[in-house]
């Protein structure tokens, strides 16, 4: 294989660069730029679906087969036996956006001792633009000493976001500050040591269509959604309670209702947005990938699938990591008609570019995971058009996750002003 122009570009960007960030939208190929760009001994730090599902293995046989190369979950990272590494490279490095995670806190203690440094994430901001901060540390750390620039995350947040007391605890970080443009957050953090290119500028993909279907509750469903809404407690029929004692668990419950009484109870076949998953579902000729969000869900939309007369296989956290590599090889070789997965299982580093529809049954209340969700599919390799179907239950909290994603993703978008971060010449 060749490299694309702008992966050749990334090349040159990264040998130039010691320590640098390439924020590449989703599918353009980082990993190949990474490693053509990485001085031996390397290190890969990715999420431990990635490197399961040998996606990582694959990069390396292709673009650097005979490099010294070690690769190690973000969870294993802190057991690392010390070694002096030329290039640390942390894959889907939003990772480590809490500051005080373990894995973050290790990551900060390698990075140092390193002769370069390469972030690679096509979501560098999964929610808000102040989760720059350790990101903005790990390629700048000249600025991070007390005093400076980056050396209080809170001094850093008060110089670009609204604050303001919580009603809970601690403090709400707000949007940015009326004294401040966006051009200059762009400018003054990102710096020359980031680029991002975006996938219309660099790919020549078959089209993508994305559009909503809105569905109604079927009457049982919702009478126990009006109910769980008013008291957070109502009974099915066969006896299951669905209960929430804080607002995050009637939410979930809410959530859950909204897809249908088959995810809250196996037994209860109650659902307008499966009913609507199954119709489609019966009608493609080709692979599908269905998302939902939580594993009752996932697990309920196959249960439809095989009913639509699909092959289907389930991806979520309670599969081991090696049981999930194998259902992605088996997906991909046509063995299976729907793959049905977690937001979470799979929205990052995997390629399932058999499928050329994808229907979201739930959204994650991160916009980054749900635009990870869809290239997974459309990406380098694909050869027909891809459609995204996103069921939406109307009268439900379906459309305030909706409004929320909105507000999300426009500040993401102003915070990278959707253009290159750095001019390649």
């Amino acid at each position: 294989m060749e490299l694309m122009r702008h992966q050749r570009e990334g090349v040159d960007f990264l040998k130039a660069t010691p320590l640098a960030a390439i924020f590449d939208e989703p599918g353009l190929g980082k990993s190949a730029q990474a490693l053509l760009g990485a001085t031996e001994p390397i290190l890969i730090v990715a999420p431990a679906m990635v490197i399961a599902g040998g996606v990582w293995d694959d990069e390396i046989a292709l673009w650097r087969p005979d490099a010294d190369v070690t690769q190690v979950t973000y969870g294993k990272l802190a057991a690392l036996q010390p070694r002096k590494w030329g290039t640390l490279v942390l894959d889907e490095a939003h990772y480590v956006k809490n500051r005080k995670a373990q894995r973050t806190r290790a990551v900060m203690r390698i990075a140092p001792k390193c002769e370069r440094v390469i972030l690679l994430t096509g979501t560098p901001l999964p929610n808000w633009a102040s989760e720059a901060y350790t990101l903005l540390q790990l390629i700048y750390p000249e600025e991070t000493k007390p005093g400076q620039r980056l050396g209080s995350y809170w001094r850093w947040v008060a110089d670009w976001f609204a604050v303001a007391p919580s009603r809970f605890s601690g403090h709400d970080i707000g949007g940015l500050r009326a004294d401040r443009t966006w051009e200059q957050f762009v400018a003054e953090n990102w710096g020359d040591r980031c680029l991002r290119r975006l996938r219309d500028d660099c790919l020549d993909l078959p089209p993508l269509t994305i559009q909503q279907m809105m569905v109604d509750m079927v009457p049982a469903q919702a009478a126990a959604y009006r109910q769980l809404k008013r008291d957070f407690i109502t009974w099915l029929d066969s006896g299951a309670e669905i209960s929430a004692w804080s607002k995050a668990g009637e939410l979930v419950k809410l959530a859950q209702a909204a897809t249908g009484l088959d995810v809250l109870d196996s037994a209860v076949e109650a659902s307008g947005k499966l009913d609507a998953l199954e119709a489609l579902l019966a009608d493609r000729p080709y692979p599908t990938l269905v998302v939902g969000h939580f594993r009752a869900t996932v697990e309920a939309c196959a249960r439809r699938a095989v009913r639509a007369g699909k092959r289907a296989i389930i991806l979520h956290g309670g599969v081991s990591h090696t049981q999930r590599g194998a259902a992605v090889r088996s997906f991909q070789a046509g063995e299976v008609d729907v793959l049905c997965a977690t937001i979470d299982t799979i929205s990052e580093g995997l390629t399932l570019n058999q499928a050329d529809q994808v229907i979201r049954v739930e959204r994650s209340w991160r916009p980054s995971r749900n635009e990870q969700v869809i290239r997974r599919c459309h990406r380098i390799g694909q050869t027909r058009p891809v459609s995204v179907i996103d069921l939406v239950t109307r009268d439900s909290v379906d459309e305030r996750v909706l409004t929320v994603l909105a507000a999300k993703n426009d500040q993401q978008a102003k915070a990278l002003l959707l253009q290159n971060l750095r001019e390649v010449v």
